[in-house]
């Protein structure tokens, strides 16, 4: 099968018309209508069917039709990719994570991927708190980040991308009288305090993992206790002297300690999102985003 042969199709396809496309194609009705029976007896389907209207794709001619398009976008995305890989050689992508999630079981199979893609574009993991997260975006210390979507859509500077769902639960120290029960839940933790990390420029009480917090606690008929803390290993060290909890995600690094007891609940998720800014590595962040989401997917 030729490029003229499916360059006619399509033309067919487009205007409805032999004449129309003969003259975008440049080339004669006759032509036209030859190459378009040489499309069909190669393919050995019947494409269209002449209508007062025009030409009309049969449903076999819409299956070709919807192949060809197809290949048409990933043959153009190939040809970015591979102009950016050309023109990139020895670039790096920053991307930054929370500091404490533990992403060695979800990003190897995309780091792989993205490689195979762009295997002259290294990839830089850099961990930061999550207010540093997306103001490393802003000031162009990073390139790409993964966070949880109230972390990115509390700034509307910069988009929201969903990537997954995870689930969360309260960390507590193995030790803690809680820590045995069998089938715990946000109910049982109602006399317990809950940590809080916020931002040192934003007022207590505001931040979205207290709204989510708040909702959790909410289907137990309580309001939780809380107390803020400047960062998570503040959090965490007041958690293992059984002080109080914290609500944490599948990701974090914590629930591979033995020294903390983590009980994730299904009822509580959380969404994960990227976000990047356009610019510079444009086509580079498209394709990494895409690689993580297939990679989560799966």
């Amino acid at each position: 099968m030729t490029k003229t042969l499916v360059r006619t199709f399509m033309a067919v396809a487009k205007y409805k018309s032999i004449s129309k496309a003969a003259a975008t194609l440049y080339i004669s009705p006759p032509a036209v209508s030859k190459q378009l029976s040489s499309f069909e007896k190669e393919t050995g389907v019947v494409c269209f069917k002449r209508m007062p209207n025009g030409m009309n794709l049969t449903p076999g001619g819409k299956i070709l039709l919807d192949y060809y398009e197809k290949s048409e976008e990933e043959f153009r995305a190939a040809v970015d990719r591979a102009r950016a890989a050309n023109n990139l050689t020895n670039s790096v992508l920053r991307v930054g994570v929370r500091e404490d999630w533990n992403i060695a079981d979800v990003f190897p199979e995309a780091l792989a991927e993205f490689r195979k893609m762009y295997p002259g574009i290294d990839i830089a993991l850099n961990i930061f708190r999550d207010d540093a997260l997306i103001s490393g975006l802003i000031n162009k210390s990073l390139d790409f980040v993964v966070a949880t979507k109230n972390c990115i859509t509390r700034n509307r500077n910069v988009p929201y991308y969903p990537l997954t769902t995870i689930t969360r639960g309260p960390l507590m120290a193995a030790d803690h009288p809680l820590a045995k029960k069998e089938d715990l839940n946000i109910g049982d933790l109602k006399d317990e305090l809950f940590f809080l990390v916020h931002k040192a420029d934003e007022p207590e009480g505001r931040s979205g993992a207290h709204e989510l917090l708040k909702a959790s606690c909410e289907k137990y008929g309580y309001v939780p206790k809380v107390q803020f803390v400047p960062s998570v290993i503040s959090a965490y060290s007041m958690v293992l002297d059984k002080r109080g909890v914290i609500m944490v995600s599948d990701w974090t690094i914590q629930r591979y300690n033995p020294s903390y007891k983590y009980v994730p609940q299904d009822e509580c998720s959380i969404e994960i999102g990227a976000s990047w800014l356009p610019g510079d590595l444009g086509t580079v962040k498209q394709s990494f985003y895409s690689c993580l989401k297939d990679s989560f997917a799966e």
